[in-house]
């Protein structure tokens, strides 16, 4: 129930923030998602030099892409289910692409088991969501027996909390 309260309100300020700005911008939808994508991409790049504080910047860059794109698709009426996947792809791509060059950029054993954990559980929750996204009205039914949230087509980032143990090595 915390869970939909935060969603909630983080959603109310998001689509304020970005509502606003797409409303200025007449951009193609895809051309943001694949500009968030090359900021991901980039993102990557400086978590491998270890360029943490670059990392972070484009990461948050990337994020405030991925969300502007949608916003645009609404407001001027563009959505597409080609720009949707091409949205949830390059997500995808990102998710797992920061992580592992967070463990290649300084392997050891022990980040590579956390980075296997965490890919794993990544994947669960993915093919859940997905089982979501293809049954819409099971998903409906089955999102208010789990209380997550859903939205538009009856999908939106579906997750079900899967707890993972901390992994820290200490020498």
């Amino acid at each position: 129930m915390i869970n939909l309260m935060f969603d909630a309100l983080f959603r109310q300020i998001k689509d304020r923030l970005f509502v606003s700005v797409a409303k200025m911008l007449d951009i193609p939808p895809n051309l943001i998602t694949v500009f968030s994508l090359i900021l991901g991409g980039l993102t990557v790049g400086f978590v491998l030099q270890k360029l943490y504080l670059a990392a972070l910047m484009f990461w948050i860059l990337n994020r405030i892409f991925d969300g502007l794109d949608g916003a645009i698709a609404r407001i001027h009426q563009r959505q597409t289910d080609l720009g949707g996947y091409i949205d949830i792809l390059s997500d995808f791509i990102i998710y797992a692409a920061i992580p592992i060059s967070l463990v290649v950029s300084a392997p050891t054993i022990e980040r590579y088991f956390c980075l296997t954990l965490m890919i794993s559980t990544f994947y669960v929750n993915a093919a859940s969501w997905m089982y979501l996204s293809a049954a819409p009205d099971e998903a409906l039914a089955m999102s208010a027996y789990l209380c997550v949230s859903t939205t538009h087509y009856g999908t939106s980032m579906c997750c079900i909390f899967i707890p993972v143990p901390t992994c820290s090595y200490h020498q």
